[in-house]
């Protein structure tokens, strides 16, 4: 809330295209049962982390893991400021990031692949 109040990001739109990611996993992958764990911000890794000359996406891609899985701490956002300039500098959406994410199953190499690949278009 407090980035739309400022910023106006994340728009309404990308908010509830985000939130039918989590409530589809949650029922598809949960079975509609939460997750009893929360990560912990000082396990992400550090913001300027790099991986294939990518910034960020070492960091993204864990919160976009505990996105899907309802396990964000209330001090955390997917959609924060870097995670947005990331989406606009990678023509990524950010729920098309949590779809990807999801289909990947924990295959970092394939989520850089796709990332990479966005670059071309």
């Amino acid at each position: 809330m407090e980035d739309f109040a400022k910023a106006g990001e994340p728009t309404l739109e990308t908010a509830l295209k985000i939130a039918s990611v989590r409530r589809d996993y949650f029922l598809k992958v949960q079975n509609g049962v939460p997750s009893p764990r929360r990560i912990s911000m000082d396990d992400l890794p550090a913001k300027e982390a790099e991986v294939e000359d990518i910034a960020w996406l070492p960091r993204l891609i864990p919160k976009a893991e505990a996105k899907l899985r309802g396990e964000m701490p209330p001090n955390l956002m997917y959609g924060c400021g870097g995670d947005r300039k990331f989406f606009k500098t990678h023509y990524v959406e950010a729920a098309d990031f949590l779809r990807k994410v999801w289909d990947a199953r924990g295959n970092q190499a394939e989520i850089v692949a796709w990332v990479k690949s966005m670059l071309g278009k």
